[in-house]
This record gives C-alpha cells, structure tokens and sequence, in this order.
C-alpha cells in the first residue's frame, strides 16, 4: 500500500491493537471488522487499496512480485462475498469500486428449487463445529461477470475457496481475492493459490496467528467474537 494512504495507516494500526489469544488462534476484531465498526474508515481503506491497481505494474501483496495483469484494472461488476459477516465490507468496496454487491445465500430457497439455475459450494462452518453449510448464487448474477471476492478474514481458506469455485462453475473473471485480515499462520493462502493460482490474492492486513483446522476461527459468516473459549477447544480435543 502506497505511503500516502491515511485511512489505510489508521486502519492497519487499529487492527494492530486488536485483543490476540495465540493459544486458540484468536484475533478480536470487535470494533474494527465486526460488531461496531466505521463506514468512514473501511470505505475509504476500500477506496486506496482498489486505486493500488490504476498503475500498468502494480506490486503483489501476495509475495512482492511485480505483476503485469491487464484484468487487475478492470472495473469489477460486481463484488461477491459470503454471509454475514462480509456483507457490510463488501458493500463497501463495491461503494468504492462501482460494483453491484453480490451476496451468496446460505441453503436454497424454495423458490429456487427446479426453477433456477445455481452454482453451489460446501463449505464447513466454525460456528457449527465443522458441519457443511451450503452456500448458493444464481448461475446468471456470475456467468460472464469480472468478480472481485471480499471477505473479513482469510483464515485456513475454505469460505475462500468455495467463493472461488462458484465464480469458476459460472464462468466468471475473478479479478482478485481481497481480505481485509489475513491470519498468515493459517496458511489460507497456500490454499488458494494451489486451488487457483491465476487469482491474485490480497490482505489488507495481516496478524499472526494461528488456529488448528479442528477449531478453526476463520470467519464463515459470523462474528470473530464467536471463537471457541479454552474450555470449549480442551473438550473438543479430548472428544
């Protein structure tokens, strides 16, 4: 992120003072990214890291490289995310980008059952100890789309993952992977990239910690704020 983004520097160092447990992987992002959190702030943090992308070779937060990707300045036209907790950063980017806001339902409607044509993904929800939810958009709000997916936090990836293979199964362009925390020690990323090395993925900010995939804490819908306490992770681990 260029030197001159204010917002960005004033986001970065609220996430900075953010509560973290490493026993259990645990960043509180009350506040910040969830339960309270400032339009103000998070629109324009939107705002400078989507104009990070105007230049022909922009650096990647990925791993440094200098990239020279054509599709990284195109206008996305819509943003995709997954329920609940993205949905309020998403609208925000789209609100800094010009993009309609894409928002995934969780099961399928009655009333799309027979009559509509969906692409779908399994994804496992921290706040159902690992149970698969199914997450659902209509084929024709993505087929042929430029996509950029948003999310509160990049974990161990497979909210992400799912996100991705929905826009594949349509025939969208995604544009890049944009998460406004990533907890590096969960490794997310390498999920992603293995799954989908053409897309480009993106931390607004980082933190270090790390949660085991059994009790994992990335968000998949809900509040950080929900993430097992000690004796919840000792008792699943003694099961």
């Amino acid at each position: 992120m260029a030197a001159e983004a204010p917002f960005t520097k004033r986001y970065l160092a609220a996430i900075k003072a953010c509560r973290v447990d490493t026993s259990i992987g645990f960043v509180d992002l009350s506040g910040v990214l969830n339960h309270e959190l400032s339009p103000e702030l998070l629109l324009n943090v939107a705002k400078e890291h989507h104009a990070s992308f105007g230049a022909p070779l922009t650096p990647s937060s990925a791993d440094g490289a200098v990239i020279d990707n054509k599709a990284l300045q195109l206008k996305p036209d819509v943003v995709f995310t997954a329920p609940a907790s993205g949905n309020a950063l998403a609208a925000l980017y789209g609100a800094a980008c010009g993009a309609n806001v894409l928002l995934c339902k969780t099961g399928i409607p009655k009333s799309w059952i027979g009559a509509i044509d969906v692409v779908k993904a399994e994804v496992p929800s921290r706040t159902m100890s690992g149970v698969e939810r199914t997450l659902v958009v209509k084929r024709s709000a993505l087929a042929g789309k430029k996509v950029i997916i948003v999310d509160d936090v990049l974990g161990h990836g497979t909210t992400a993952k799912g996100l991705l293979e929905m826009c594949r199964d349509a025939g969208a362009t995604v544009l890049r992977f944009v998460a406004y925390v990533e907890k590096v020690g969960e490794r997310g990323r390498d999920l992603l990239k293995a799954s989908f090395p053409e897309v480009p993925v993106e931390a607004i900010a980082t933190v270090n910690v790390f949660a085991p995939p059994d009790v994992s804490t990335e968000s998949d819908g809900e509040s950080c704020g929900d993430t097992p306490t000690r004796d919840e992770v000792a008792a699943k681990k003694a099961e």
